[in-house]
C-alpha cells in the first residue's frame, strides 16, 4: 500500500505543478477561441494514455461474490454531504446564521451515522462501500492525512472558508479575507491582519 500511496503523492504533485503551467498555456493559446475553457483539454490526451495503459498493465479480476448497491448508506452519504456543504456555499453570504451551524452539526451526526451504519454492514458480511479498516493502516491514514493538507493549502477557496467560518465565531478572528475582482473577473484575495 505504500508504495501505491508513494504513486499517488508523485501524481498529485506533479499534476500540481504541471497542471497550472500547461492549464495556462492553453489558456494563453486560445485554441478554438474557447478562453479558459480551453484548459480542460489536457484530460483528452491525458485520459486516453491512462485507459490505454490500465487495459495493458491493469490485471483482470473479480469479486468472489456481487456486491450489492448499498442505497441506505448512498441515501445518508448524500444527505450528510448536503448538510456540510449548503451552509459552507450560502452560509458566508447570509451572515453565518443559525440554520447553516445547525446543518453543519446535523451534517457531523449524519457522517457519524454512516460511519456505524457500514460498519454494521460489512460485520453482518456485506461488502459496504467503503472499508473503514482502511483508516486503521498507517501509511493509508498518514497519506490521506498529508492529502488533506495539501488540499486545503493548496486551494485558497477551502482556507477563506474556513477563515471567515472563524471570524463568524469571533473568538477565533485572527485575519479578514477580502476579495476583489479584476477587469477580467478573476478574484484575487488579500489578508488583512
Amino acid at each position: 500500500m505504500a508504495r501505491a500511496l508513494n504513486a499517488y503523492g508523485l501524481c498529485m504533485g506533479m499534476a500540481s505543478v504541471f497542471g497550472q503551467v500547461v492549464g495556462g498555456l492553453l489558456i494563453h493559446i486560445d485554441l478554438f477561441g474557447w478562453g479558459w475553457r480551453s484548459c480542460f483539454l489536457i484530460n483528452l490526451p491525458i485520459g486516453l494514455v491512462a485507459i490505454a495503459l490500465a487495459l495493458r498493465i491493469v490485471p483482470e479480476s473479480r469479486a468472489p461474490i456481487q456486491p450489492q448497491l448499498d442505497l441506505t448508506g448512498m441515501m445518508v452519504i448524500s444527505l450528510a454531504l448536503f448538510a456540510a456543504t449548503l451552509p459552507l456555499i450560502e452560509g458566508r453570504e447570509q451572515g453565518w446564521p443559525l440554520w447553516s451551524w445547525l446543518s453543519m452539526a446535523g451534517a457531523a451526526v449524519l457522517f457519524l451515522v454512516f460511519v456505524v451504519y457500514e460498519n454494521r454492514l460489512k460485520l453482518s458480511g456485506a461488502f459496504p462501500p467503503i472499508d473503514f479498516s482502511l483508516f486503521s493502516e498507517r501509511p493509508f491514514a498518514v497519506g490521506l492525512l498529508a492529502r488533506l493538507i495539501f488540499l486545503v493549502g493548496s486551494h485558497s477557496d477551502a482556507a477563506r472558508i474556513l477563515l471567515e467560518a472563524a471570524h463568524a465565531s469571533e473568538a477565533f478572528a485572527v485575519a479578514k479575507w477580502r476579495a476583489t475582482a479584476d477587469e477580467d473577473g478573476q478574484y484575487c484575495f488579500a489578508v488583512a491582519l
